[in-house]
């Protein structure tokens, strides 16, 4: 009979630490119990793989995730802190077409202990589509109690099979290549003569994961800007300006929480600005131009960075509400536009104009 794993053992600078899936609840919230319990089974089975001697010091492992779950990416952090160290790879494309389809991205996870690394699949059929489907429906509280309620009880099932099932049924795995560190997330500005460093993360937290794709947009926005436009440090935000001809949320949002643009009168949105020969995206077009003090310069995005699948089922949103599949895989488009753009560095996500 197989024992449920209680909990995950980890090194810090401080001792050894148990964390357990009552913590990871506590940290994420009691929305993400399956998400928790995923996790937990993930870093068991990884860290008796790859540090089965003594638990890995959380500075020596590092994490791709194909799942963008936001619980998954609370428990990941709560265990390894590789989101706040920059060692965690969020990339939807990452896994391979047989890996478990999530709704949004795949239940695809590389778990790295120094120099050694293996691939993790989980297996078919835990996530039944009818589950993925009350996900969709159900998680953000939505639906009559009745199927609030019916929700709930699936979640407690599946928590069940996740933790009764044994390592090997549970995760296929395989070698893999330890994950690349990511380009730079983080961005410094002046204010008030304090100098201030933003991560991705900080982007996040402002604004949420709704418009995922456009707050790394803004960010590798601000990080071209900034290296062309201020070579010398970090702007003063009093001197930075946007004008842009693309209407997107999350790209507002990640300049207001960069550089207060917005709050200052100094964000315009013209969506006749733009030279016909800008990308074009769902509203607008992919044409933003940032000014610095005196200096200025125009940018424009990659041909063909958002992609037809993004731009259609955007300009579909504007039209009408999407069905739970639609708002399902608009959602992991937006996860995948963010994923590749902060993939790229800044001179590869934006271009001169």
């Amino acid at each position: 009979m197989n024992v449920p794993l209680q909990f995950v053992r980890v090194r810090d600078r401080d001792g050894e630490i148990a964390i357990g899936r009552d913590d990871l609840v506590r940290y994420s919230g009691p929305e993400q119990v399956v998400a928790s319990a995923l996790c937990l089974r993930l870093f068991g089975r990884a860290f008796a793989d790859l540090s089965p001697e003594a638990p890995p010091l959380r500075t020596s492992i590092r994490v791709l995730s194909a799942f963008p779950g936001e619980g998954m990416l609370d428990g990941i952090e709560m265990i390894t802190r590789a989101r706040s160290r920059g060692a965690l790879v969020v990339d939807p494309q990452a896994a391979a077409v047989q890996a478990p389809s999530a709704g949004i991205g795949r239940f695809y996870f590389v778990v790295a202990v120094d120099d050694r690394a293996r691939g993790y699949m989980l297996a078919p059929d835990l996530f039944t589509a009818d589950f993925i489907r009350q996900v969709a429906a159900f998680q953000d509280g939505g639906g009559t109690a009745a199927e609030r309620a019916a929700y709930q009880a699936a979640k407690h099932s599946l928590i069940g099979r996740l933790l009764g099932t044994g390592d090997d049924e549970l995760w296929r795995s395989c070698e893999a290549p330890v994950p690349a560190p990511p380009p730079d997330r983080t961005v410094q500005v002046r204010d008030h003569g304090a100098c201030l460093k933003i991560d991705f993360e900080d982007c996040v937290k402002f604004h949420g994961r709704s418009n995922i794709g456009g707050l790394a947009l803004g960010l590798r926005l601000m990080q071209r800007a900034f290296a062309d436009l201020s070579p010398g440090g970090p702007p003063d935000r009093s001197e930075i300006s946007v004008r842009t001809a693309f209407p997107g949320l999350g790209l507002r949002d990640a300049v207001e929480m960069i550089a207060r643009a917005g709050s200052r009168g100094s964000y315009t949105l013209d969506l006749a600005m733009a030279p016909p020969s800008a990308p074009e995206a769902a509203l607008g077009r992919l044409w933003f131009e940032v000014t610095i003090g005196s200096a200025r310069a125009a940018y424009v995005t990659p041909p063909g960075a958002m992609g037809e699948d993004f731009i259609s089922l955007a300009r579909l949103s504007h039209e009408r509400s999407l069905t739970p599949p639609e708002a399902l895989r608009w959602q992991e488009l937006k996860e995948q536009l963010a994923a590749r753009l902060l993939a790229l560095s800044p001179h590869q996500a934006l271009l001169p104009g």
